[in-house]
């Protein structure tokens, strides 16, 4: 346990430190919310192309890592809708509930993944967010479509001409066809994306920090405990047993864990604001999930390392 400790300290001192400058406005607000859009518009991008148009992938690989992550995300979003449904929380909250849910937060995955497993677990972790970026994206957006009563033609059309503008979505596209075509090293263009690639995490991180909202965490214990038990309990049980009925090697298999055990993502707050749903519950959803996952993820990695007889250390 003091090895998974010190091994993600490092991840969650950087949220801390983002959430830090954000309150003492280091450089200034401004600042991050364009670091934000740095990320999200091109760090994060060139850092999946380059990683999906340059790892080799066995066909054993994506099947190992897509039954188990896609079958933990669709069984966790409908158990805990209808959950939201026979608890009677509003349409509103339930969505917001449910986005929390199943949600992942890829970058804490990915920064955890490496940091545990260097190279190789970069690579595996990659690979998981290829499959669930997407699978997580198209499913969220349809189950609040249906929660929020919105399907009106235009509201949809809109959605979709998001998803295919998504530059995540884009870049994993673009990195497999490389991929798949034997480009995995175009002049220039690969060594820039390596490069703007290699400063994602870090920046990341103190950008997780910096979008916590600390204000009204008292007022969603409820909403909090029912997404929380899908999150950091119904997610990595299912993801666990499906990797027990598929042969899985030990650090793939924790990879995975990590991944369904991670906070909600923070993209899931402007979902929740574009459709019309409680997007202050979900910020404050966000915050405390993110909060105590400083708790849970190492007791998570700990017992999945025990039960899955994997050293780290």
């Amino acid at each position: 346990m003091i090895d998974i400790i010190s091994a993600i300290g490092t991840i969650f001192a950087l949220i801390l430190l983002g959430s830090y400058l954000r309150l003492k406005s280091v450089p200034s607000d401004e600042y991050w919310l364009y670091a934000d859009k740095l990320v999200y518009w091109i760090l994060f991008p060139a850092f999946l192309f380059y990683k999906t148009s340059t790892i080799s992938i066995s066909s054993e690989l994506l099947p190992q890592i897509s039954a188990p992550l896609l079958s933990g995300l669709l069984l966790t979003i409908l158990i805990i809708w209808l959950a939201s449904n026979r608890l009677k929380f509003d349409n509103k909250a339930g969505s917001s509930i449910v986005q929390a849910a199943g949600r992942h937060n890829t970058f804490i995955a990915l920064a955890i993944s490496e940091r545990l497993f260097g190279e190789s677990g970069l690579i595996i972790a990659t690979l998981a967010t290829a499959v669930l970026i997407p699978v997580t994206n198209i499913s969220i957006v349809i189950v609040l479509v249906i929660i929020l009563h919105k399907g009106q033609q235009n509201l949809i059309t809109k959605i979709v001409n998001d998803l295919i503008r998504n530059p995540l979505l884009i870049a994993i596209f673009s990195g497999f066809m490389c991929n798949y075509l034997g480009w995995t090293h175009i002049l220039i263009v690969h060594d820039v994306t390596a490069l703007l690639g290699s400063a994602t995490l870090p920046v990341v991180l103190l950008c997780i920090g910096a979008s916590m909202r600390f204000q009204g965490l008292k007022q969603t214990h409820p909403a909090f405990v029912l997404s929380s038990l899908g999150k950091f309990l119904l997610y990595p049980v299912i993801v666990l047993g499906g990797l027990l009925m598929i042969p899985t090697p030990p650090e793939t298999a924790i990879i995975l864990i990590i991944y369904a055990a991670t906070p909600t993502a923070a993209s899931g707050f402007a979902l929740a604001r574009q459709m019309g749903g409680d997007y202050k519950l979900m910020a404050s959803l966000i915050t405390n999930q993110t909060l105590i996952s400083f708790f849970t993820l190492p007791f998570t990695i700990y017992m999945a390392t025990k039960y899955l007889g994997l050293e780290i250390g």
